[in-house]
C-alpha cells in the first residue's frame, strides 16, 4: 500500500518541499515554475490540490515532473529526508517506500517515452535472453 496522497497532511508536506524547490531554483517565481513544469499556474501555486486530488496517476505524473525538472531526490520529495541521511534516522515506512517505487516507475516510463521520441520510433523491440541463453524478443519468442 502506498502513502495516501489524498491525505491533506501528506499532500501539504510534499507541497512544502515543492515550494522549497521553486524558491531555490526559480527564485520563488510560480510563473517560471509553471513554464518549467508545463503545468497551469494554479497547479504550481497550490500543488497540494493536484497531489490530494484523489487521482493517484495524475498526482504521480505531477510529482514525476517535479523530480525530473528540478532534479529532486525522490526520497526527499516524498519523506523530507534524503536516502543518505535517512539511514541515520528512522527507517522509511513501507507505505512511503511503495510511493517512492511508484514515482520511480512513472519517471522511468517518461524517460523511455523521451528516448523513443528522440529516436523517432513509435516502439522498440527489446532483445531478451531466456534461461537457455537464446536470444528472443520482448514477446518471448526467441530466434530458434
Amino acid at each position: 500500500m502506498a502513502l495516501n496522497l489524498s491525505d491533506r497532511n501528506v499532500a501539504h508536506d510534499i507541497a512544502e518541499r515543492i515550494r522549497v524547490l521553486i524558491a531555490r531554483q526559480d527564485s520563488g517565481d510560480v510563473t517560471a515554475a509553471a513554464r518549467r513544469l508545463e503545468r497551469p499556474i494554479a497547479d504550481v501555486y497550490l500543488p497540494e490540490r493536484v497531489i490530494a486530488s484523489g487521482n493517484q496517476p495524475a498526482a504521480l505524473e505531477f510529482l514525476a515532473s517535479v523530480v525530473r525538472n528540478y532534479e529532486a531526490d525522490v526520497c526527499w520529495l516524498i519523506t523530507g529526508a534524503t536516502a543518505r541521511n535517512r539511514r541515520s534516522q528512522h527507517p522509511i515506512s513501507r507505505d512511503a517506500r511503495v510511493t517512492i517505487v511508484e514515482l520511480i516507475d512513472e519517471l522511468s516510463d517518461r524517460l523511455i517515452d523521451e528516448v523513443r521520441r528522440d529516436r523517432g520510433h513509435s516502439h522498440d523491440v527489446v532483445a531478451l535472453v531466456d534461461v537457455d541463453g537464446r536470444a528472443g524478443d520482448s514477446a518471448g519468442e526467441g530466434a530458434r
